[in-house]
Protein backbone atom coordinates (compact mmCIF):
# COMPACT_ATOMS: atom_id res chain seq x y z
CA UNK A 1 0.00 0.00 0.00
CA UNK A 2 1.34 3.46 -0.92
CA UNK A 3 2.60 5.46 2.00
CA UNK A 4 2.50 8.82 0.19
CA UNK A 5 -0.06 11.13 -1.30
CA UNK A 6 -0.17 11.18 -5.10
CA UNK A 7 1.36 14.65 -5.02
CA UNK A 8 4.42 13.17 -3.34
CA UNK A 9 5.06 10.46 -5.92
CA UNK A 10 8.27 10.69 -7.98
CA UNK A 11 7.97 11.08 -11.81
CA UNK A 12 9.73 8.22 -13.59
CA UNK A 13 10.40 7.27 -17.24
CA UNK A 14 8.39 4.32 -18.56
CA UNK A 15 10.46 1.13 -18.99
CA UNK A 16 9.70 -2.43 -20.05
CA UNK A 17 9.47 -3.33 -16.36
CA UNK A 18 7.09 -0.50 -15.43
CA UNK A 19 3.78 -1.48 -13.85
CA UNK A 20 0.70 0.39 -12.78
CA UNK A 21 -1.35 -0.43 -9.67
CA UNK A 22 -4.83 0.69 -8.85
CA UNK A 23 -8.35 -0.28 -7.98
CA UNK A 24 -10.92 -1.32 -10.60
CA UNK A 25 -13.94 -0.89 -8.33
CA UNK A 26 -13.95 -4.35 -6.84
CA UNK A 27 -10.32 -5.36 -6.35
CA UNK A 28 -6.81 -4.07 -6.20
CA UNK A 29 -5.17 -4.38 -9.64
CA UNK A 30 -1.71 -4.35 -11.22
CA UNK A 31 -0.92 -3.99 -14.96
CA UNK A 32 2.39 -4.43 -16.77
CA UNK A 33 3.34 -2.28 -19.78
CA UNK A 34 1.99 -4.72 -22.40
CA UNK A 35 -1.41 -4.89 -20.69
CA UNK A 36 -1.52 -1.11 -20.53
CA UNK A 37 -0.77 -0.77 -24.26
CA UNK A 38 -3.38 -3.34 -25.30
CA UNK A 39 -5.98 -1.80 -23.02
CA UNK A 40 -5.42 1.69 -24.39
CA UNK A 41 -5.53 0.58 -28.03
CA UNK A 42 -8.72 -1.45 -27.68
CA UNK A 43 -10.54 1.00 -25.48
CA UNK A 44 -9.38 4.29 -26.98
CA UNK A 45 -11.83 6.85 -28.30
CA UNK A 46 -10.93 7.09 -32.02
CA UNK A 47 -12.33 10.61 -32.10
CA UNK A 48 -9.16 11.66 -30.33
CA UNK A 49 -7.30 11.07 -33.61
CA UNK A 50 -8.73 14.33 -34.94
CA UNK A 51 -6.07 16.06 -32.89
CA UNK A 52 -3.23 14.12 -34.57
CA UNK A 53 -1.01 15.85 -37.13
CA UNK A 54 0.15 13.07 -39.41
CA UNK A 55 3.08 15.17 -40.63
CA UNK A 56 4.55 15.79 -37.18
CA UNK A 57 3.03 13.20 -34.88
CA UNK A 58 3.52 10.05 -36.92
CA UNK A 59 6.81 8.61 -38.10
CA UNK A 60 7.29 6.12 -40.92
CA UNK A 61 4.67 5.31 -43.58
CA UNK A 62 1.02 5.00 -42.59
CA UNK A 63 -0.35 1.74 -44.06
CA UNK A 64 -3.19 1.82 -46.61
CA UNK A 65 -5.32 -0.25 -44.22
CA UNK A 66 -5.04 2.55 -41.65
CA UNK A 67 -6.01 5.29 -44.05
CA UNK A 68 -2.54 6.10 -45.36
CA UNK A 69 -0.94 5.75 -48.77
CA UNK A 70 1.47 2.97 -47.94
CA UNK A 71 4.12 5.00 -49.71
CA UNK A 72 6.54 7.66 -48.59
CA UNK A 73 6.10 9.81 -51.72
CA UNK A 74 3.19 10.61 -54.03
CA UNK A 75 5.52 10.25 -57.03
CA UNK A 76 6.19 6.65 -56.03
CA UNK A 77 2.53 5.65 -55.85
CA UNK A 78 1.47 2.97 -58.30
CA UNK A 79 -1.19 0.33 -58.72
CA UNK A 80 -1.22 -2.79 -60.84
CA UNK A 81 -1.76 -0.92 -64.11
CA UNK A 82 -0.46 2.62 -63.69
CA UNK A 83 2.98 3.92 -62.76
CA UNK A 84 2.46 7.59 -61.99
CA UNK A 85 6.15 8.34 -62.35
CA UNK A 86 6.33 7.33 -66.00
CA UNK A 87 2.69 7.31 -67.13
CA UNK A 88 1.40 10.49 -65.52
CA UNK A 89 1.78 12.58 -68.67
CA UNK A 90 0.79 12.06 -72.29
CA UNK A 91 -1.06 8.97 -73.48
CA UNK A 92 -1.52 5.99 -71.16
CA UNK A 93 0.01 2.87 -72.78
CA UNK A 94 -2.12 -0.13 -73.70
CA UNK A 95 -0.18 -2.42 -71.36
CA UNK A 96 -0.97 -0.07 -68.46
CA UNK A 97 -4.72 -0.03 -69.03
CA UNK A 98 -4.91 2.85 -71.50
CA UNK A 99 -5.68 3.06 -75.21
CA UNK A 100 -2.14 3.75 -76.34
CA UNK A 101 -3.37 6.53 -78.60
CA UNK A 102 -5.19 9.84 -78.56
CA UNK A 103 -8.67 9.39 -80.03
CA UNK A 104 -8.23 12.54 -82.09
CA UNK A 105 -5.05 11.43 -83.87
CA UNK A 106 -4.79 11.91 -87.65
CA UNK A 107 -3.55 9.42 -90.22
CA UNK A 108 -3.48 9.39 -94.04
CA UNK A 109 -1.99 6.60 -96.16
CA UNK A 110 -2.01 6.18 -99.95
CA UNK A 111 -0.96 2.93 -101.64
CA UNK A 112 -0.58 2.37 -105.42
CA UNK A 113 0.10 -0.46 -107.84
CA UNK A 114 2.65 0.42 -110.49
CA UNK A 115 3.65 -1.94 -113.26
CA UNK A 116 6.17 -4.29 -111.64
CA UNK A 117 5.66 -3.16 -108.07
CA UNK A 118 4.72 -5.47 -106.46
CA UNK A 119 4.03 -7.45 -109.70
CA UNK A 120 3.65 -6.69 -113.39
CA UNK A 121 0.37 -5.63 -114.99
CA UNK A 122 -1.68 -8.25 -116.79
CA UNK A 123 -5.21 -8.69 -118.09
CA UNK A 124 -7.99 -9.93 -115.85
CA UNK A 125 -10.42 -12.45 -117.24
CA UNK A 126 -13.84 -11.14 -118.09
CA UNK A 127 -16.57 -11.90 -115.51
CA UNK A 128 -13.95 -13.14 -113.02
CA UNK A 129 -13.76 -11.47 -109.56
CA UNK A 130 -10.07 -10.59 -109.11
CA UNK A 131 -8.35 -9.24 -106.00
CA UNK A 132 -5.83 -6.45 -106.62
CA UNK A 133 -2.21 -6.13 -105.39
CA UNK A 134 -0.58 -2.95 -104.04
CA UNK A 135 2.96 -1.87 -103.31
CA UNK A 136 3.33 -2.43 -99.52
CA UNK A 137 5.23 0.88 -99.17
CA UNK A 138 2.73 3.75 -99.13
CA UNK A 139 3.52 6.79 -101.32
CA UNK A 140 1.90 8.95 -98.61
CA UNK A 141 2.19 7.84 -95.00
CA UNK A 142 1.62 10.53 -92.39
CA UNK A 143 0.40 10.38 -88.80
CA UNK A 144 0.08 12.91 -85.97
CA UNK A 145 1.38 12.55 -83.35
CA UNK A 146 4.33 11.09 -85.24
CA UNK A 147 5.38 8.93 -82.27
CA UNK A 148 2.13 6.94 -82.35
CA UNK A 149 2.77 3.26 -83.16
CA UNK A 150 0.55 0.45 -84.51
CA UNK A 151 -2.25 2.88 -85.41
CA UNK A 152 -2.24 2.53 -89.22
CA UNK A 153 -2.82 -0.01 -91.96
CA UNK A 154 -0.12 -2.49 -92.98
CA UNK A 155 -0.08 -3.91 -96.53
CA UNK A 156 1.12 -7.43 -97.31
CA UNK A 157 0.86 -9.33 -100.60
CA UNK A 158 0.38 -13.04 -101.20
CA UNK A 159 0.46 -15.14 -104.34
CA UNK A 160 2.75 -15.11 -107.36
CA UNK A 161 2.14 -13.11 -110.53
CA UNK A 162 -1.07 -11.40 -111.58
CA UNK A 163 -3.83 -12.46 -111.62
CA UNK A 164 -3.11 -14.28 -108.39
CA UNK A 165 -1.13 -11.84 -106.29
CA UNK A 166 -3.30 -9.60 -104.12
CA UNK A 167 -2.89 -7.23 -101.16
CA UNK A 168 -4.33 -7.60 -97.68
CA UNK A 169 -4.45 -4.49 -95.47
CA UNK A 170 -4.44 -5.10 -91.70
CA UNK A 171 -5.26 -2.43 -89.11
CA UNK A 172 -2.77 -2.04 -86.25
CA UNK A 173 -3.48 -2.82 -82.61
CA UNK A 174 -3.95 0.87 -81.75
CA UNK A 175 -5.93 1.82 -84.86
CA UNK A 176 -9.54 1.08 -83.91
CA UNK A 177 -11.90 3.85 -84.97
CA UNK A 178 -13.86 5.39 -87.83
CA UNK A 179 -12.03 5.35 -91.18
CA UNK A 180 -12.72 6.56 -94.73
CA UNK A 181 -11.29 4.23 -97.40
CA UNK A 182 -11.16 5.45 -101.03
CA UNK A 183 -10.20 3.74 -104.28
CA UNK A 184 -9.26 5.11 -107.69
CA UNK A 185 -9.04 2.20 -110.13
CA UNK A 186 -7.42 3.02 -113.49
CA UNK A 187 -7.96 0.44 -116.27
CA UNK A 188 -7.61 0.13 -120.05
CA UNK A 189 -10.06 -1.51 -122.47
CA UNK A 190 -13.22 0.01 -121.02
CA UNK A 191 -15.26 -0.53 -124.17
CA UNK A 192 -18.53 -2.09 -125.31
CA UNK A 193 -20.53 -1.24 -122.14
CA UNK A 194 -18.49 -3.23 -119.65
CA UNK A 195 -20.10 -3.51 -116.21
CA UNK A 196 -17.53 -2.58 -113.55
CA UNK A 197 -17.76 -3.72 -109.93
CA UNK A 198 -15.30 -2.87 -107.15
CA UNK A 199 -15.76 -4.34 -103.67
CA UNK A 200 -14.04 -4.25 -100.29
CA UNK A 201 -13.66 -7.71 -98.81
CA UNK A 202 -13.58 -7.08 -95.06
CA UNK A 203 -12.25 -9.56 -92.53
CA UNK A 204 -12.02 -9.69 -88.74
CA UNK A 205 -14.80 -8.22 -86.63
CA UNK A 206 -16.45 -6.69 -89.75
CA UNK A 207 -16.31 -9.77 -92.04
CA UNK A 208 -18.38 -8.97 -95.13
CA UNK A 209 -18.15 -7.82 -98.75
CA UNK A 210 -19.27 -4.28 -99.61
CA UNK A 211 -19.51 -2.85 -103.16
CA UNK A 212 -17.95 0.61 -103.54
CA UNK A 213 -17.85 0.81 -107.36
CA UNK A 214 -20.75 -0.07 -109.62
CA UNK A 215 -20.64 1.50 -113.07
CA UNK A 216 -21.17 0.81 -116.75
CA UNK A 217 -18.29 1.95 -118.93
CA UNK A 218 -19.37 3.37 -122.29
CA UNK A 219 -15.94 4.53 -123.45
CA UNK A 220 -15.23 3.42 -126.99
CA UNK A 221 -11.45 3.56 -126.65
CA UNK A 222 -8.72 4.31 -124.13
CA UNK A 223 -8.72 4.08 -120.35
CA UNK A 224 -10.88 5.22 -117.46
CA UNK A 225 -10.60 5.79 -113.69
CA UNK A 226 -13.33 4.45 -111.40
CA UNK A 227 -13.84 5.94 -107.93
CA UNK A 228 -15.43 4.55 -104.79
CA UNK A 229 -15.27 5.02 -101.03
CA UNK A 230 -16.51 3.62 -97.73
CA UNK A 231 -16.81 5.10 -94.23
CA UNK A 232 -16.58 2.23 -91.76
CA UNK A 233 -15.91 1.58 -88.07
CA UNK A 234 -12.93 -0.76 -87.89
CA UNK A 235 -11.52 -2.70 -84.95
CA UNK A 236 -7.86 -3.43 -84.31
CA UNK A 237 -6.72 -6.33 -86.47
CA UNK A 238 -9.48 -5.99 -89.08
CA UNK A 239 -8.45 -6.70 -92.68
CA UNK A 240 -9.44 -5.26 -96.06
CA UNK A 241 -8.90 -6.45 -99.63
CA UNK A 242 -9.99 -4.89 -102.94
CA UNK A 243 -11.75 -7.03 -105.55
CA UNK A 244 -12.50 -5.91 -109.12
CA UNK A 245 -14.78 -7.54 -111.70
CA UNK A 246 -15.46 -6.58 -115.34
CA UNK A 247 -18.51 -8.23 -116.90
CA UNK A 248 -19.64 -8.65 -120.53
CA UNK A 249 -18.59 -5.81 -122.84
CA UNK A 250 -17.96 -8.22 -125.67
CA UNK A 251 -15.70 -10.40 -123.57
CA UNK A 252 -12.83 -7.91 -123.25
CA UNK A 253 -10.25 -8.58 -120.54
CA UNK A 254 -9.32 -5.16 -119.03
CA UNK A 255 -5.73 -4.20 -118.24
CA UNK A 256 -4.43 -1.97 -115.40
CA UNK A 257 -3.26 1.50 -116.39
CA UNK A 258 -0.98 4.23 -115.02
CA UNK A 259 -1.54 6.75 -117.82
CA UNK A 260 -1.13 10.34 -116.69
CA UNK A 261 0.88 9.08 -113.67
CA UNK A 262 -2.26 7.78 -111.91
CA UNK A 263 -1.94 4.03 -111.26
CA UNK A 264 -4.58 2.00 -109.37
CA UNK A 265 -4.79 3.49 -105.88
CA UNK A 266 -6.27 2.97 -102.41
CA UNK A 267 -6.17 5.43 -99.50
CA UNK A 268 -6.99 5.30 -95.78
CA UNK A 269 -7.99 8.37 -93.75
CA UNK A 270 -8.80 8.21 -90.04
CA UNK A 271 -11.84 10.32 -89.10
CA UNK A 272 -12.40 9.63 -85.37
Amino acid sequence: MADKKFSGFTSQAMTVNSELVGFDGTANTRYDITQLQNGILTGADVSLLTDVDLQTDVTGILPIGNGGTGSGSISDLQNVLVNYTSDGTGILPIDHGGTGYNNSYKSVQVFVWTNGSPVGYNNVNNSTPTKIPFDPTAIINTIQPSTLANAQWVCTNSGAGFPGTFATFTLGTAGAGLWKVRVAQHWLDQTNNIEVRGSFVLGGSTATTIDVIGERSTELTGDKIFYGELIQEFAAGDTLELEMEFTSGGGLNPYPSANGNRPPEISFERLI
